[in-house]
Formats: C-alpha cells, structure tokens, sequence
C-alpha cells in the first residue's frame, strides 16, 4: 500500500497539538480583565458584534498585547480591514515558573485564552530581554596594590522573558561597570490564533547596553507587527483599504449612472 502522506502530516499536526496543548495547561499568568469578560454576560453579544463597515472594516479580531503597542497594532491592521474589539494587556505572572517559559508559549497561551473567552482570532505578543555576558573581564575598583578581581555578577549574561521595570534597574546597574557597547537584545514574538490556525511572527532589537532602556521595546514590536500583517495579508487575502477601493468604485459607478440617466432624459 502506498502511505497517505496528508494522513501523516494531519496525524502528527495532531499530536504536536495536543503536547502543545499539554505544555501550556502548566503556565499559570492571567488577566484580570479576561476574567471579568469570562464572567460578564454581556460580553458574549460585545464579542460578537460586526465589524463597523462605515468605517471600512470587515473582520472583528482582538488582541493581548502591551498597552503601548495597541496603537501600532491597530493602525497597520486597520489598511486590511481588521478592528479590534478589544485588547487584554493585564497579564502577571501567578508563580516563579512563569518567568522561565518561552515566549513562544506565552503568547500562544494569552492568544489561546482570549480566543477561548470571546470566540474571535486574537494576537498576542511577548517579549523578551537579554543582555550577553561580558565579552572581555571586567574589573570592579580596588585598592592599589591589589590584583583586580572579576565581579560575577557584571560578567554574566542576563535574560527575562517579559519586560518591566527590571530591565531599566539591570541596565542601570551594569551600564558604569561594563563595556558601553555590550550588546542587548530585544525579541518580540506575536501569535496568531483563531481556533484552527496558529502563527508566529518575530520582531528584534540589538542594542549597545549604553543606549539600552525599556522603551526600545516599540523596535521588534513594530517589525513584529509589520511581518505578522504580511504573513496574515497572504494568509486571508487582506486587501489593502478595500474599503477605499468600493467607495471609489461606488462613486465613480454613481457618477457614471447619473450622466447615463441625463443623456437619456436630453435625448
């Protein structure tokens, strides 16, 4: 017999879900605001309300993602057609495991969530920052005299899988005690998810630690955003302001008509 290789695929596209599945049931962050929605019984018919066509939407999504990126996010999306219904950008981490799960995992588990508490396709983001060890020894003061010695601490590398105040206290910390030119990185992943499909789109900053604060995030978020609407745009088709192209149609077409209509009623 032959081997059906589309069975294959669908029987191992099945079980890499369900481990998927299986590894996400452990991360234990979450949003209040979710919650509240979960419980809500008005949230059902605000979920499920259509797009505003007068204003050249035509796909209802949501989103999780940082609060400062919603704008970004919005704004590149809504040339497509998409409108977001709403973004959950409240998640904390519940126990120490959370800090050390990909981020990866955590977006896919926040656009999970929400796809399953409002019933629409959500993207979700998280981002991670790293700092790499030192590249030469770095020495702390010491007495004249002294041989220098290696702080531990400043060689290391750091990595965090979220961004907070933490990144500007390390940065801070280490930026008078190392090379400025120490490199950091930002990473920011998005997951797509509506119930059947996922995708993940990256974006990435790599920055000297002198230059390096927490607001370098804006970077791979807006690339992570411009790739995830490329990848989306061939997906679904997205037409670029589709809505535009109908009004221009529509006007030109009405125009058209009314000359029609005149001639007639001149001859």
């Amino acid at each position: 017999n032959i081997m059906d290789w589309d069975d294959v695929d669908e029987e191992e596209m099945k079980k890499e879900e369900e481990e998927k599945r299986e590894r996400l049931s452990w991360i234990n962050i979450r949003s209040v605001r979710l919650e509240k929605a979960r419980d809500n019984p008005n949230a059902k018919s605000y979920f499920a309300r259509p797009p505003d066509e007068l204003e050249g939407f035509d796909r209802m999504w949501v989103a999780a993602i940082d609060a400062p990126c919603l704008a970004n996010l919005v704004g590149v999306f809504r040339n497509y057609g998409v409108q977001f219904a709403d973004n959950f950008a409240d998640w904390e981490d519940q126990s120490p495991e959370d800090a050390h799960w990909s981020i990866e995992d955590i977006a896919s588990f926040k656009a999970r969530q929400v796809y399953e508490a409002t019933g629409l396709p959500c993207i979700a983001s998280r981002t991670s920052f790293e700092i790499e060890p030192a590249r030469k020894v770095e020495v702390s003061p010491n007495a004249p005299g002294r041989v220098p010695v290696a702080n531990p601490r400043v060689q290391s590398g750091y990595k965090f899988n979220n961004i907070g105040d933490h990144v500007d206290y390390i940065v801070e910390a280490l930026e008078p005690q190392t090379d400025p030119s120490r490199v950091t990185r930002f990473t920011s992943c998005l997951c797509y998810y509506d119930g059947e499909m996922e995708v993940l789109d990256y974006g990435y900053c790599d920055c000297d630690i002198y230059f390096s604060n927490s607001v370098r995030t804006f970077i791979p978020m807006a690339h992570a955003i411009t790739e995830m609407c490329k990848t989306l745009q061939l997906t679904f088709g997205l037409e670029y302001q589709k809505w535009l192209k109908q009004k221009l149609q529509t006007a030109v077409g009405g125009r058209g008509g009314a000359s029609i209509a005149l001639r007639d009623r001149v001859l």
